[in-house]
This record gives C-alpha cells, structure tokens and sequence, in this order.
C-alpha cells in the first residue's frame, strides 16, 4: 500500500483478528511505518486503549457524526458527552442536582440520589441538573475509613457484584448509587473482596467529569 505513495491509508480495525503480543507488535511497526513514510494513517477501532497507545490524533464517531476531536489520552480521560464517554469505556455515567457550590473553597457538592459528592466547581446554579462521568480506575478502594488523605469523598458501601475481566477484577458497589470500581486481583484477594462486603471508596473532586 505504501509503495504507491498514497496521500493517506486506511486501515480498517486491523488487529482484529490477532492476539495480544501481535497487536503489539504491529502496532509499534504502524507507528514506525507512519513516521517514516509521513504518510497520514486513518486507524479505524473500537478499542480505546489501542487508539491512546498508537495515535496522535483521535475522532470519535457517534451515528455518522463527529463528537469529539482530540488527543487520545485527553479525550479518553475527559470525553465531551455521554455518547464520548460509553466509546471511550468510562464506566461510570451518573446524573445529579447540585446542592452547593463553594467557589471559595473550589467545589461543589453534588446529589447523585443519595450519594453525596464533591466534584471540582462547576459552572451550574444550585438546583441544577449535571452529568458526569467518572472512570472505574480513578477511584481507590479500602477495607476501612481512612482519613488525612486530598481525596475530598469517603463513600462508604457494599460490594454487589464481582466480575473477573482478565488481568483486572471489576466490582459494582452500592453507595447506595451504583459505582463500577476496577482494582487487581491481589487487591481483591488482600482485602477479602467478595458479594456483600463493606467497602470504603476514595474519590478525588476532579475525577469527576462534567459532560456536555
């Protein structure tokens, strides 16, 4: 394909069919073949780590329209909407009402529906409605109540259901809104995470997201 000097390449989800030291592989040989030739690569996926991994640039796609333009690794962590948010995996959604807003001490305290949070300040009037987005791995999880940490938010809850997803062990817990928080499996061993256990996550104010 390069040997006919094209203005541009696309490659159709290309390691679709190859296992995961192959889509390594290949995909530093495309970063190299791309920097070499200076020929503009369009990589068509649907797997937002292999995007943040080989691309420059990232277009997110959502029924035929462009939603978002960016840097990989920007978009990911701060997608511009819900459509954004599901294609890139944040795997928190939540929707609430904002109870304060304390520009003096830079947050505002928010009603997931009966979760209370602090996120960074946001630009809503009290009583209004907001949707954020808050992604499983920025979120620390303990057996206990620690305190003296930056994090603004200790919600305390229940672990509802354990899910194995290859080298990483999803959990939803309760608080009593539904938090999707992703941790490793010595983590889960260490701190006996199991249906049923009580749990304590710790949330900075800025791993919310507000989107559009």
């Amino acid at each position: 394909a390069l040997a006919a000097h094209p203005e541009a390449l696309l490659l159709d989800e290309p390691f679709s069919a190859l296992d995961a030291s192959a889509r390594e592989s290949l995909g530093d040989l495309l970063v190299d073949l791309q920097r070499t030739s200076e020929v503009p690569f369009l990589h068509v996926t649907h797997d937002i780590g292999e995007a943040v991994r080989i691309g420059t640039d990232l277009i997110v796609v959502d029924g035929g329209r462009v939603v978002q333009i960016g840097h990989p690794s920007d978009v990911a962590r701060r997608p511009a909407s819900a459509a954004v948010a599901r294609a890139v995996g944040t795997e928190n959604l939540l929707t609430g009402i904002i109870r304060r807003n304390l520009p003096e001490e830079g947050y505002s305290e928010v009603d997931l529906g009966g979760t209370l949070v602090d996120t960074i300040l946001l630009p809503v009037p009290e009583g209004g409605r907001v949707a954020l987005a808050l992604r499983a791995e920025d979120i620390l999880l303990a057996g206990e109540a620690i305190r003296g940490t930056s994090a603004r938010n200790l919600l305390p809850g229940t672990v509802q259901d354990v899910n194995q997803r290859g080298a990483t062990v999803e959990l939803t817990v309760e608080t009593p809104v539904p938090i999707r928080v992703i941790v490793t499996p010595a983590a889960r061993r260490e701190l006996r995470l199991a249906t049923g256990a009580r749990v304590f996550l710790l949330i900075k104010a800025n791993a919310f997201h507000r989107l559009i």
